[in-house]
């Protein structure tokens, strides 16, 4: 990771000489890649290095075990970040410090997205408590039971 002052240098280094490979070989950093990159979103006029012009987020910005930052999301919480990273291309890091929660923890809620769906973004069993966990259970087989003898008494077996 460079410092700010490194990323300047290496600006002014490549608007004064206007050739990155002398610049890398000028001051021995960064790479090809990332010497863009710092380019693309100076020209952009992005001021932070997280995609966004306002000031970037800092330590006091985590909100952690408050009321405001459950342990366990809800599914439209995950929603709505994958929303925000995925679909209109903020900065995944950048949302993460936001809203206190890891960067992997975002690209677990995405991938369980793609495969499950809003489903997959759901709390699991292990983190209802147990008593009423029982109790959708018991209420599920009951309506279930219902339904069928419902069902099997519409339907004759001959």
């Amino acid at each position: 990771m460079y410092t700010k002052e490194q990323e300047e240098i290496a600006l002014r280094e490549y608007e004064r000489l206007g050739s990155i490979a002398a610049v890398i070989r000028r001051l021995g950093y960064p790479s090809e890649s990332t010497l863009y990159r710092w380019y693309e979103r100076k020209k952009a006029g992005l001021e932070n290095r997280h995609g966004h012009t306002e000031e970037s987020p800092t330590e006091m910005d985590h909100h952690c075990n408050t009321s405001g930052h459950p342990r366990h999301p809800s599914a439209e919480f995950k929603y709505e970040v994958i929303h925000r990273c995925f679909e209109l291309g903020e900065d995944v890091e950048y949302v993460s410090r936001e809203i206190g929660y890891s960067r992997m923890s975002i690209y677990v809620w995405r991938r369980k997205y793609l495969k499950y769906g809003m489903v997959g973004l759901m709390a699991k069993r292990k983190s209802i408590p147990r008593s009423r966990c029982l109790r959708i259970m018991h209420c599920l087989n009951l309506r279930n039971w219902r339904i069928f003898e419902r069902n099997s008494r519409n339907c004759s077996l001959k």
